[in-house]
């Protein structure tokens, strides 16, 4: 289980349109040999995908979308695929560039790589609204079951690298020499994080790329305070006043007393943890682990008072008008920080625009 505790919970809470916003990444000739990926469409699973009408952006957000790119439009995932070779063919030409200014040889390919590539693609059929009522009584929180996600996994791990041809015709001081230049390291050796450059090749490209795709530094206090700006939103005390409705509503379903949302997922997921024999700090790092296979009695009872609580937990929320509250909340407050720092959003905003016009 990846992350913090404390992260996977603020994924489940995040605001629909900046969590896609700020979770957007941002066919070149003579690539050969890249070997044919393992397409696996998820489409086969169940239809499944958030078909809710997507809010119109606040007034930050159409500046973050100026600032990242973002066009809110859905792609197909033909097109999100060709996407994602486009950028990996980029970054492995970048590496054969780099061995070549030092004197080997390396031969572009997409071999050993592989990803999956989540989104709501505008070629998607679904059926089943994600934040629907229906959903919850059958996923609950996706805590112990696993909804389907929609997704194109693009699988090269069995692909051939070209690069071995060449290494079985190095000497080993040839290949030392080679290795040592596109990892950064000897064979068998590790990697010096410690280094004050990026050691090899491959660590140089992709640090060069991040930093291309980074802020410029006359920027990096203004993206400090976007940042802190959208953590901060639920500490407004309109939404402490609309979470306190959420908890007296929750409360007299009999789910169980919880100050906010926060609090009930992560019950939940102490739970969850508990059961698997993961403990974690209050701070929601992991403090220790013992080797536990609960059994299905457990597990199926977590399942049924993960679903139990999901169903209340929607029914709260659609009493009180939540999610409606909440968005109008989100925009008062958008108003109020892009008024503070129009001049500063429409030059970042420009500047990034400019860059990526070449």
């Amino acid at each position: 289980m990846a992350g913090t505790r404390s992260s996977r919970i603020r994924a489940l809470l995040a605001p629909g349109f900046v969590a896609a916003l700020l979770l957007t990444a941002c066919g070149a000739d003579g690539l050969t040999d890249i070997g044919e990926p393992n397409l696996t469409d998820t489409a086969s699973l169940p239809e499944l995908a958030d078909t809710s009408a997507p809010n119109e952006p606040g007034p930050l957000e159409e500046f973050l979308a100026r600032i990242t790119g973002w066009t809110g439009e859905a792609q197909t995932r033909a097109e999100a695929v060709a996407d994602f070779e486009r950028d990996l063919r980029e970054e492995q030409e970048e590496i054969a560039a780099c061995m070549a200014e030092l004197g080997f040889d390396y031969v572009p390919t997409f071999a050993g790589r592989g990803t999956l590539i989540l989104g709501e693609f505008s070629d998607d059929d679904a059926t089943l609204d994600r934040a629907s009522r229906e959903f919850a009584g059958r996923y609950g929180f996706g805590i112990s079951t696993t909804p389907p996600q929609r997704g194109v996994d693009l699988d090269f791990t069995t692909a051939l690298d070209p690069n071995a041809a060449l290494q079985a015709q190095m000497s080993p001081a040839e290949l030392a020499a080679w290795w040592q230049a596109l990892h950064g390291f000897a064979p068998g050796g590790t990697a010096n994080w410690d280094a004050d450059e990026p050691q090899g090749c491959i660590a140089q490209v992709l640090s060069d790329r991040q930093a291309r795709s980074s802020p410029a530094p006359e920027f990096l206090g203004l993206q400090d305070e976007v940042d802190q700006f959208l953590a901060a939103v639920w500490d407004d005390p309109r939404v402490a006043e609309l979470e306190s409705r959420w908890a007296i509503c929750l409360a007299d379903t009999g789910v169980g007393s919880f100050t906010d949302r926060f609090e009930l997922l992560e019950e939940l997921w102490r739970e969850w943890d508990a059961l698997h024999g993961l403990l974690f700090d209050d701070d929601g790092t992991a403090a220790a682990a013992v080797n536990r296979t609960p059994d299905a009695e457990a597990l199926q009872a977590f399942t049924d008072r993960e679903i139990a609580t999901a169903l209340a937990d929607w029914d709260c929320l659609a009493e009180i008008g939540f999610e409606a509250e909440l968005r109008a909340i989100e925009l008062d407050l958008q108003r109020q920080f892009v008024d503070q720092h129009l001049n500063e959003l429409e030059a970042w905003a420009q500047f990034e625009e400019a860059r990526r016009a070449g």
